[in-house]
């Protein structure tokens, strides 16, 4: 009907916004229109006097316009910013996630490295029940080295004849109870480095440990906080935009 596209065209001549939006919003004024044509012509009136009661009911027209206009507006002004703001949230959120993750991965892969490089040493030289002077400076010097020259904490103890492969913990407390450190360097923290593992053969019992490059496990808090405030505005931007659409059916 030509009154009835000529109203709804005149509603929506000055909003801005989004067009597929705004033509969706325009096909639903138009049905409303339409049905309560429909309703009247039912009730007896005739076709050009129903669309007249109609658009008599629908409201003013100045009235429409400007509240159509400051909707829209009021969604330009804060509901895109609202958005941009939320999908910046997710985008560093994302990349510092992406940052601790690799750099907790590198450190790891350093780890796994120097424990596999040390231990490859100690399977090599710790094949006899025997030590000399030279070889425990060479050990000591090349677990320094295997380390990066970062703080080392190395205890080698001889293990009494004939003794198992392994020995449980008490019998190994015992065992080395009896016996001096075959070889003790560094603060003999091992516990405190972070970095290290214990090597035991049927001659030697060896605990070493090494100070780690810090992991950033107290860093976590921010990606996962960024992603709960993309959260948040996210569904703080998806609860007005489905308001506003309402605000938008109430107006006609």
């Amino acid at each position: 009907m030509k009154r009835i596209d000529e109203f709804v065209n005149k509603m929506y001549a000055h909003v801005e916004g989004d067009k597929k939006e705004i033509q969706e919003l325009k096909e639903e004024m138009r049905s409303h229109l339409l049905e309560a044509i429909e309703e009247l012509q039912a009730e007896g009136k005739s076709k050009q006097k129903a669309i007249s009661i109609a658009l008599e009911r629908f409201g003013d027209e100045k009235q429409l316009t400007k509240g159509l206009f400051g909707l829209f507006t009021a969604r330009k002004q804060m509901f895109k910013p609202l958005l941009h703001f939320s999908l910046v949230c997710f985008v560093i959120c994302l990349l510092s996630w992406m940052g601790l993750t690799w750099r907790d991965h590198k450190i790891a892969d350093e780890s796994k490295r120097t424990n596999q490089a040390v231990h490859r040493m100690m399977v090599q030289s710790l094949h006899e029940d025997n030590l000399s002077s030279s070889k425990k400076e060479e050990i000591i010097s090349t677990v320094k080295k295997l380390a990066n020259d970062k703080k080392v904490s190395l205890s080698l103890y001889q293990k009494p004849q004939d003794s198992p492969e392994k020995l449980n913990s008490e019998d190994l407390s015992q065992a080395l109870a009896k016996k001096e450190n075959v070889i003790t360097y560094g603060d003999n923290q091992t516990h405190k480095y972070g970095g290290g593992f214990v090597y035991e053969n049927k001659h030697w019992y060896a605990e070493f440990g090494y100070e780690e490059n810090p992991h950033f496990k107290d860093f976590y808090f921010i990606p996962y906080g960024l992603f709960s405030l993309f959260g948040v505005l996210i569904m703080t931007y998806l609860f007005l935009t489905y308001s506003s659409r309402k605000k938008k059916v109430y107006l006609y």
